[in-house]
């Protein structure tokens, strides 16, 4: 599959099944957007509910938690119903994996948090 796989799906909640492509297409922008606006909606929730925390083991498992709950709610709930079609092609496990990488990442805020404060 290609790079653009998934935000090409993620553009079918606005373009419908004309969306779906293997390559770049006039759509791919739009889901790329819809994916930057949702995740960074988010990690800026996380990041202010969590911003007294500097680390640990219990910010790691809320993050990755906070992580897991966005990939439940966002393609097993609200996905399927927005565009049944495009939830067929959508690479589960791809996409849960890429999201415990996003939780992992979410944890690091103390320390990027620290260096701006420090800047």
């Amino acid at each position: 599959r290609s790079i653009w796989w998934i935000p090409n799906l993620l553009a079918s909640v606005f373009y419908g099944e004309t969306s779906i492509r293997y390559g770049f297409a006039k759509y791919t922008a739009a889901g790329i957007a819809l994916d930057l606006f949702v995740y960074g909606l988010i990690g800026s929730v996380f990041g202010l509910t969590w911003r007294d925390h500097r680390g640990g083991a219990r910010l790691l498992w809320t993050g990755v938690g906070v992580a897991v709950a966005a990939w439940f709610l966002l393609f097993r709930i609200l996905w399927k119903g927005m565009v049944p079609v495009a939830n067929i092609y959508a690479p589960d496990r791809q996409l849960l994996i890429a999201n415990l990488i996003y939780g992992f990442m979410l944890t690091r805020f103390p320390k990027r948090a620290a260096r701006l404060a420090a800047w």
